[in-house]
């Protein structure tokens, strides 16, 4: 059985890429996308079993803090690992985050490093990485957002 990440992000770019890096690169994972903090609410909702959560900090209306703190508020997925990422937040400041008890388990900066972001994710969701691309070049994911 495949396990399920969600990624939230405002930009529908970053998120086609996030979506196709992870998959080729993580096996057994399948990776559903959300652009918002209300339609990852809506995800987590009818989902049975999440395994990880990947979430932008920075978004318009509601923000990734305020998607963690209302996971936190639900029973099944109060103790979901987050990692975080932002072009607009720091390390130290998501560092504060995690604390005990905090669902927050890493942050990745952007312009994000595709090769970073899949090391966290194969360390959390307990698989074994795929060789990913035949190139010795880092992978990264542009802050346009």
């Amino acid at each position: 059985m495949k396990k399920k990440i969600i990624v939230v992000d405002d930009d529908p770019h970053i998120l086609a890429l996030l979506k196709r890096a992870i998959e080729d690169r993580v096996p057994d994972v399948t990776v559903e996308t959300c652009t918002s903090v209300k339609s990852a609410q809506g995800v987590f909702e009818s989902a049975e079993r999440v395994h990880l959560l990947v979430s932008d900090i920075v978004m318009p209306v509601e923000t990734g803090w305020e998607l963690i703190r209302w996971l936190k508020d639900q029973g099944k997925f109060k103790n979901l690992p987050v990692i975080a990422m932002s072009g607009y937040v720091s390390e130290t400041e998501v560092s504060s985050e995690q604390k005990p008890g905090s669902l927050v388990c890493g942050f990745v900066a952007k312009p994000l490093n595709i090769d970073q972001l899949t090391k966290m994710i194969e360390d959390h969701v307990g698989v074994e990485p795929n060789a990913g691309p035949a190139s010795d070049e880092k992978t990264t994911a542009s802050e346009d957002s």
